[in-house]
């Protein structure tokens, strides 16, 4: 019976500590991401492109970007919601939805973290790596997509995730219908979001061979059908963006001189949607290409993973702001995916599948920018950033020591628990180092 008892308050403290951890860890989140959102009431860097896009939504004027709408269509979304007036005195409204995603993204880690490791420990210390990540906390306080681009990226492995694990048949049709869905509205917010379907096509494949003896046709097909099912549903959301994105821009505007000699803006001729659709992704794609000109702080894919080139983003009398990450961070996740793939192919100490999946998921996010030739950003590396946090944050749970749950009680949590402790505290100092104090 006093077993039992000691059982049950050993349960107890912990769903208390786990509560009293996630909860500090949302509050947290709110505070740095909601906290002085108006400053400064003017617009910051690629924020004048986006705010005049947005508007153009309201005033029906055409526009033209080299990325897909939905994005944009979202943010406007929340600005006719909150009756936004497109002044800069409140620009905290139309701030809301980008911050609301970087919010989002960090309990989206530990749950990630902790379906993968089923530990605890390493889903929280991925959720403090990218709460006191600044290059991640600045880019989401502002109009701009990139949070939105990586919080639906970790969604859709999170939901593919879900789908290979799952026994049950209808749980894994759900969970592939989710990832279609997810991986539809990372693309239709920038294309640099095709990089889901990647990592899907690709698990799908070895997945397949992994449980298949013989290429029979049967199962081909069995496979064909899942891949299929993901495109038409990630299409459908993509075609459904471009609809909408006609549908509001029903009046002349700057974008009409991109596009092709008698092309009708609006969606008066039902006809032609179809070829408006075609015809305003090929000019995307042929601008896209023909960006050449040299940006000052545009910065090389391999200069990513230690940040070797920031990005300057306003300058006033309080302060300057940069799009500058948490040193720490950003040397330590680098290690770590070395690590990763030291212990996976040279020794062999890691679970093959748990680390396939993770370096597969990493490079699918990093490499192919080697590909493209126009001006890149440091915030190109945000999803494979998030990434090696979670390894970081998993090999730190793998290897620290760890308190043991029988032997409960604060001050054994605080001796066993120190280098924990300790890593937390250097992530929070190299945070506030290199916070631009002027945003709070």
């Amino acid at each position: 019976m006093l077993g039992r008892k000691n059982e049950k308050n050993l349960a107890s403290k912990k769903r208390k500590l786990i509560l009293i951890l996630i909860f500090s860890l949302i509050f947290l989140d709110l505070i740095l991401h909601l906290l002085n959102l108006n400053f400064p009431q003017e617009l910051v860097f690629d924020e004048i492109y986006f705010f005049n896009f947005i508007k153009s939504y309201f005033t029906g004027e055409y526009f033209f970007d080299i990325h897909p709408p939905l994005g944009k269509l979202s943010i406007a979304g929340i600005a006719a919601l909150l009756r936004f007036g497109f002044d800069q005195e409140n620009l905290f409204l139309l701030r809301s939805l980008p911050a609301l995603f970087g919010i989002l993204l960090i309990p989206l880690s530990f749950l990630l973290t902790k379906k993968i490791t089923n530990s605890l420990r390493a889903a929280f210390l991925a959720g403090i790596f990218i709460l006191f990540e600044n290059a991640l906390l600045i880019q989401s306080r502002f109009v701009l997509l990139s949070s939105q681009l990586i919080f639906f990226n970790i969604l859709t492995l999170y939901s593919f995730l879900s789908f290979r694990e799952a026994e049950n048949k209808r749980k894994k049709i759900a969970w592939l219908i989710f990832s279609g869905i997810f991986a539809g509205v990372a693309l239709s917010i920038k294309w640099t979001g095709v990089s889901s379907f990647g990592i899907i096509s690709f698990f799908l494949f070895t997945d397949w061979l992994k449980e298949r003896e013989r290429f029979e046709f049967n199962n081909i097909l069995s496979l064909s059908k899942k891949i299929f099912l993901i495109l038409l549903i990630a299409f459908t959301i993509y075609i459904t963006s471009f609809y909408f994105h006609f549908y509001f821009l029903n009046k002349p505007g700057p974008g009409n001189a991109f596009m092709k000699k008698g092309f009708k803006i609006g969606l008066e001729n039902p006809v032609l949607f179809l070829d408006k659709f075609i015809s305003l992704n090929q000019i995307m794609f042929k601008e896209n290409l023909g960006i050449k000109a040299n940006h000052p702080y545009s910065s090389h894919w391999y200069e990513w993973p230690l940040m070797r080139k920031t990005i300057y983003y306003w300058q006033g009398r309080k302060g300057d702001i940069y799009l500058k990450g948490n040193p720490i961070i950003w040397i330590g996740s680098t290690l770590a995916v070395i690590s990763l793939i030291t212990l996976r192919i040279i020794k062999k100490r890691f679970p093959f599948s748990k680390a396939d999946f993770l370096l597969v998921s990493y490079f699918a996010n990093w490499l192919p920018f080697s590909l493209i030739k126009r001006p890149l950003f440091l915030y190109h590396y945000f999803t494979a950033l998030i990434i090696a946090v979670i390894i970081l944050a998993i090999l730190l749970d793998k290897y620290l020591p760890k308190y043991k749950e029988k032997e409960i009680n604060f001050r054994y949590y605080l001796r066993k628990e120190y280098l924990t402790i300790f890593v937390i505290l250097i992530v929070i100092l190299g945070f506030i180092l290199n916070l631009p104090t002027c945003l709070f």
